[in-house]
C-alpha cells in the first residue's frame, strides 16, 4: 500500500524539490520530515529548494542558514 506520505515525496522528487514551504507562514520542511508542525495546509503548501542564506535576524539564525524557496 503506498501512503501519502511516499506519493507526496516522490512528487516532490519528480519536480526537482527539496521540501515544501508555506511562503504565508514562512515555513518550509524537508522532504525527509513532512509537516512535522502536523498541519500542513493543502492549499498554501508548495512544493520548494532548500537555499542557503545569512539570516537576516536573530530569530532566523536560530533556524539556522537554509530555509525553503518555492520552485518557480
Amino acid at each position: 500500500m503506498t501512503t501519502t506520505r511516499a506519493l507526496s515525496q516522490a512528487a516532490i522528487k519528480a519536480a526537482g524539490g527539496d521540501g515544501l514551504c508555506n511562503p504565508d507562514n514562512e515555513c518550509g520542511c524537508d522532504i525527509d520530515d513532512l509537516a512535522p508542525c502536523e498541519s500542513p495546509n493543502l492549499d498554501a503548501c508548495r512544493v520548494a529548494r532548500k537555499m542557503k542564506s545569512e539570516p537576516d535576524s536573530e530569530e532566523m539564525a536560530n533556524y539556522g542558514p537554509e530555509y525553503y524557496q518555492v520552485m518557480k
